[in-house]
This record gives C-alpha cells, structure tokens and sequence, in this order.
C-alpha cells in the first residue's frame, strides 16, 4: 500500500491542443510538421473569433 503513491509509472496526460492565430504562423507550422492544410473559411472563421476575443476582452 506504501509503494503505490510513488510508483514509477509515468501518469498518462491528456495531449495538448493548439490553435494559431495567426494565419502565416499556421501555413508556416503545417508546412513544418507537413499535415493537411485547413480550408481558407475556417482559417478565416478563426481570425475572426480572435479579433472580436480581443475587442471583447480589452473593451471592459
């Protein structure tokens, strides 16, 4: 019973998720790790999440 609290099993995390917001940042990592590029509406769609975030958060 001892030993179970400092058992040297790493503890499973969950993976981490990223969102660019920046347009060329996005192209220039998905170029980098060579995945499927997102289409240009939900690129888009982020941008502008991202500017009303900032227009919301930095108003009050």
């Amino acid at each position: 019973m001892k030993g179970e609290a400092f058992s040297c099993k790493p503890l499973p995390r969950k993976e981490r998720k990223f969102y660019f917001i920046d347009p060329f940042i996005y192209e220039a990592f998905s170029d980098w790790v060579m995945i499927r590029k997102l289409d240009e509406n939900k690129i888009t769609e982020a941008v502008i999440v991202s500017h009303l975030s900032r227009i919301f958060l930095y108003s009050t």
